[in-house]
């Protein structure tokens, strides 16, 4: 096991922790409380009995849902990867009833394993070994032809181009999508890539189906599969499979930063998304709302054994873990005078 691999993990034990269960509480019926997943955040409820509770919501749609007109004033909670914007907190119909609140509780990183092999990885070198169109000759977008590490710059190793992706409805492929290949596909500025922004999006991060890749499926351990591979295969995973799998060793660093808990909590490592619990706290559904959170922001939670780490979810720092449960005590306590 590499140093790299060992301090991961020893940060990750320490200091990870977050179960989310939303039961059906004493006094509020079950369809009283709105209680909305994002659909690529819904395998952070895996197990969880009180997840019968939850409504698993396509991106796109959560927010309208969370802000949309309900009679009464039941308790609105939200796990997602984004905060509203102005105009959408402005807007929000929901925030009549008390205040909005937006609370970082974690964030869901991508991880670049071998099974030994040492080097660095950047976003653009990605970009180059995994989309299906990458620039040639004048910038113009040609097939991907590129099958060895070493094709792409001397400093990676001259081994046959093997990557396991992760699951195509997945957190860690919107990461691997947006914030690796979008990125080092946008630093190649002699690219001809078009205006459009949904366009774009697509000529960059539309992935090859060659031999080079493959797709990780649920029965499968990675693993395994990076043993069966020649020297130098890399699997994208996230926080759950890297500690399921004790005999994954590597951790690559992306654009020169190495993965841990503080690189991801403070924002050095970038292959790393956001997780929020938005909610609406007022005087009609403050007791409510802290009976929630209470329980899914305590310690036994958060802290160093919960279970979400197994789930996929990163840490905040145990700094930020004190400063959120204060700050949304503060918030619950005044609404509830």
């Amino acid at each position: 096991m590499t140093r790299c691999r060992r301090q991961l993990c020893r940060l990750f034990f320490l200091g990870l922790g977050f179960v989310l269960i939303m039961p059906t509480w004493p006094g509020h019926a079950a369809a009283q409380n709105i209680l909305l997943m994002q659909d690529d955040l819904a395998d952070l409820t895996a197990g969880d009995a009180g997840s019968r509770d939850l409504t698993i919501t396509p991106r796109a749609d959560l927010l309208r849902q969370f802000c949309a007109e309900r009679a009464g004033a039941p308790a609105r909670l939200a796990v997602a990867s984004q905060r509203p914007t102005r105009r959408q907190h402005d807007a929000c119909a929901a925030a009549k009833d008390g205040r909005q609140v937006e609370a970082l509780i974690g964030r869901r990183a991508l991880f670049a394993m071998t099974a030994g092999a040492t080097f660095g990885l950047t976003a653009d070198m990605l970009y180059r070994a995994l989309a299906r169109d990458t620039p040639g000759a004048g910038g113009k977008l040609v097939a991907n032809r590129v099958m060895r590490w070493r094709e792409l710059d001397p400093s990676l190793p001259d081994a046959a181009i093997k990557v396991l992706l992760p699951p195509a409805n997945s957190i860690e492929h919107r990461i691997l999508s947006e914030l690796i290949l979008y990125e080092g596909c946008a630093a190649k500025t002699t690219a001809r890539l078009p205006v459009d922004p949904i366009r774009r999006l697509a000529a960059c991060t539309n992935l090859r189906s060659d031999s080079a890749v493959a797709r990780r499926t649920d029965k499968q351990t990675v693993s395994m599969w990076l043993s069966r591979q020649p020297a130098g295969a890399v699997a994208l995973v996230g926080v759950a499979i890297l500690l399921a799998e004790p005999d994954l060793r590597t951790t690559l660093p992306l654009d020169g930063v190495t993965p841990s808990f503080d690189t991801i909590a403070d924002g050095r490592y970038a292959a790393a998304l956001p997780v929020y619990l938005l909610t609406v706290i007022g005087p009609a559904n403050a007791r409510t709302i802290g009976g929630i959170v209470g329980p899914l922001l305590a310690e036994a939670s958060i802290g160093p054994l919960g279970k979400l780490p197994r789930r996929g979810l990163a840490p905040l720092s145990a700094a930020d873990r004190v400063r959120l449960r204060a700050t949304l005590g503060r918030a619950i306590d005044k609404a509830a005078e």
